[in-house]
């Protein structure tokens, strides 16, 4: 959400994509990290955007730790209600290939999201807000998914407590922490569950001293799972007939 912005022409994208998303797209470069160049502002634009974050799963008893001992400076702390929709083929083509496709209301990233995996963490590719897939963005994913349709696979409701930390000489935004608490439905199945995600500033180098470490003293586990999808999807398959159910 925080990382470094840029606007993207995409019919000249910098972003390197896996192999797959290359199918039928012999402009794009090869696979790699994504390229830091300036990028020109054109009339077919959307922002690109690197996340660097963790993720920790907690229980409802977590207490989160004191954020402004731990980083020295100024701590925001709002409450934002997001309500997010998950695209993929009905075989997860998407998911097996480490992608993300999903509509999201509420917060300050409001629209269509692409999540791409790349060297440094994630890029984030984003549309506006439409009712369906935005041409943008599905286009992308042809080769991927092997021309099959994208289909709803999941819903997610998030109640998330953000936490800004600005860092104290700079005063530029070292790190948001995000405590979530998860309602999820796929298959007419409810799931509840409780995470925290951790991520940096665009200009911050690393973490505030000290506070992976506080996170595991307070009993936080890292996530199993790189994303809420990931978790709703593995807690699907392991429910299905015929299965016995983890744990």
């Amino acid at each position: 959400q925080y990382g470094r912005e840029r606007l993207v022409d995409l019919g000249h994208r910098s972003v390197s994509l896996p192999h797959g998303l290359r199918t039928g797209l012999p402009s794009f470069p090869a696979v790699g990290r994504v390229s830091r160049e300036p990028v020109r502002e054109t009339t077919e634009q959307v922002k690109e955007v690197l996340e660097r974050e963790l993720k920790w799963d907690v229980d409802e008893q977590f207490a989160l730790p004191d954020l402004g001992d731990i980083a020295g400076g100024d701590v925001e702390h709002t409450t934002v209600h997001l309500d997010t929709v998950y695209y993929d083929t009905a075989d997860g083509d998407l998911q097996s290939h480490g992608l993300l496709l999903r509509r999201r209301d509420g917060g300050d990233d409001t629209g269509w999201q692409l999540k791409v995996p790349d060297d440094d963490g994630r890029v984030e590719i984003r549309s506006t807000l439409t009712d369906t897939p935005p041409a943008e963005l599905t286009d992308l994913l042809t080769g991927v998914r092997l021309g099959k349709p994208l289909v709803q696979v999941a819903t997610i409701r998030t109640v998330r407590d953000r936490y800004r930390i600005t860092e104290p000489k700079r005063q530029r935004l070292w790190a948001e922490v995000a405590d979530d608490h998860v309602r999820a439905s796929t298959d007419h199945r409810l799931l509840a569950w409780r995470e925290i995600e951790v991520e940096l500033g665009p200009g911050a180098p690393s973490l505030p001293p000290g506070l992976v470490d506080r996170f595991a003293d307070a009993g936080a586990q890292p996530a199993r799972f790189p994303s809420k999808l990931a978790r709703l999807s593995h807690a699907q398959r392991t429910r299905r007939p015929g299965r016995t159910s983890a744990g």
